[in-house]
């Protein structure tokens, strides 16, 4: 297995938002992480220059390209072209890193966003309308050779454990693969080591996120980004997901790619608390 980070950490805003153009330029955000330790990043999808720089730019920091992340309205008819058109550049930008998998999710939405982790406003016939669209758009991954792989994020309409198996259960596993969230999953009060050994090898990639059990339930009360805000997320080994139980079952099933996520520095800034996730994946390697 092989780990990666997405440099979040420098797109955190006070607000719990994310902001991707307050990440450094490409080339320096390449060498800095290079310097903390890393291996390998996340691809970001809007690259900011052509593939081919990219690619030679990874080259030159000594990282290797690990699969970024694609999300798009999955209930939204009218937005379906525009998320079709995206995962074409997408696919191609993959492709061309010599990636076969890449994360697939739903945006969020307001009414999960004022309630978040609850499964608020849960709809099976959603669910089913919203895996016609999704199909549409992992047959144009499938055709580049890249395999989409599913990642259940709060706030989203792909939130809870149920909501989550059930989108995979109504899709071909030979389009769809699995891609959990550690974090995600556990601030919707579900178990990652047990949802990710019940997937019974269909996780093809995950993201390693942290948490504290006690900001969540402090947070219970409150919109998704106050959650944050607050102080929800810390760097690996520092909260109470149990990421060296996930680690073993992703080793079991053979999973390629483990990603290290902060997506909200717990305390640090930001060069200290990726310089936190490259030594935990060290230790883990």
């Amino acid at each position: 297995m092989k780990f990666a980070v997405n440099p979040m950490q420098w797109a955190a805003l006070p607000s719990g938002h994310l902001d991707l153009r307050q990440l450094p330029p490409p080339a320096e955000l390449l060498h800095t992480l290079a310097d903390a330790g890393f291996c390998a990043v996340h691809t970001l999808i809007d690259l900011p220059t052509d593939v081919d720089w990219y690619a030679a730019a990874l080259l030159a920091a000594g990282l290797e390209a690990a699969p970024g992340y694609f999300a798009f309205p999955f209930d939204d008819q009218t937005a379906l072209e525009d998320a079709k058109r995206r995962a074409e550049h997408a696919a191609a930008t993959h492709q061309a890193l010599g990636l076969d998998h890449i994360f697939i999710a739903d945006t969020l939405n307001p009414i999960r966003v004022a309630r978040p982790g609850h499964g608020e406003a849960a709809d099976p016939r959603r669910l089913s309308a919203m895996a016609v669209n999704l199909a549409g758009v992992c047959d144009i991954f499938r055709h580049r050779g890249v395999t989409p792989c599913l990642h259940q994020h709060v706030a989203s309409w792909v939130e809870t454990t149920d909501e989550y198996l059930q989108m995979l259960e109504l899709i071909d596993p030979a389009l769809l693969a699995a891609g959990p969230d550690t974090g995600h999953l556990a601030y919707a009060d579900a178990d990652p080591t047990a949802v990710i050994r019940a997937l019974a090898g269909r996780v093809r990639a995950a993201h390693l996120k942290d948490l504290h059990a006690a900001v969540k339930l402090e947070a219970a009360h409150r919109d998704y980004f106050a959650a944050v805000a607050s102080g929800l997320w810390t760097e690996p080994g520092r909260g109470d997901v149990d990421l060296e139980g996930v680690l073993t079952v992703l080793r079991n099933q053979n999973v390629e790619w483990a990603i290290v996520e902060v997506d909200r520095p717990d305390g640090l800034d930001a060069l200290t608390s990726a310089a936190h996730c490259a030594e935990w994946i060290r230790r883990h390697e």
